[in-house]
């Protein structure tokens, strides 16, 4: 019984938090339309765009062909896609023209500049660095014998034998 009321409250708590989410999404339905604005667009007025609670809702459609988008619509997706390209074009005038002592001059002033800022950066890197760690010397069986050894006089012969079942060392009572 007690099983079924914790479900039905667990429940109830996910049935109100969902619907409390859903208030927040505000729709244009019903609304009453302010206003309208012209949509100019390099001095061409393109459309009108309505005012709906003091927020203008202008056409996607006018507008991204108007910037040079293809507009296109999947289900409830506005898909604006660019058809103008960036290509740098390089001609044969740009090439043969013989380039200025000033042009020079700034193209070396540039490239000194990122030197000193790729210097900077190494500098930093530098101090920020951490030296590599040192590894601890391995403890080798022999070392460990002769430590025990050394600080237990009283030990006699058969105080250490080889564990054959786990592979290890075993220090016997005496």
């Amino acid at each position: 019984m007690k099983k079924y009321i914790f479900g039905f409250l667990v429940g109830a708590i996910f049935t109100v938090s969902t619907t409390a989410f859903a208030d927040d999404i505000k729709s244009l339905v019903g609304k009453a339309i302010q206003g309208e604005a012209p949509v100019i667009v390099d001095g061409q007025q393109l459309d009108t765009a309505i005012i709906v609670d003091g927020k203008s809702y202008a056409p996607v459609r006018v507008i991204g062909e108007a910037a040079g988008y293809s507009v296109s619509v999947d289900g409830k997706k506005i898909i604006l896609k660019s058809e103008v390209k960036d290509t740098m074009k390089t001609t044969s005038e740009n090439l043969d023209k013989p380039r200025t002592l000033e042009d020079v001059t700034t193209v070396i002033t540039r490239t000194q500049e990122k030197i000193e800022r790729y210097k900077e950066a190494i500098q930093l890197y530098e101090l920020n660095a951490q030296p590599p760690r040192r590894k601890r010397p391995r403890r080798t069986i022999s070392k460990c014998l002769i430590r025990i050894k050394s600080s237990s006089p009283k030990l006699n012969r058969n105080w250490l034998t080889w564990r054959n079942k786990r592979q290890s060392w075993k220090v016997n009572n005496m």
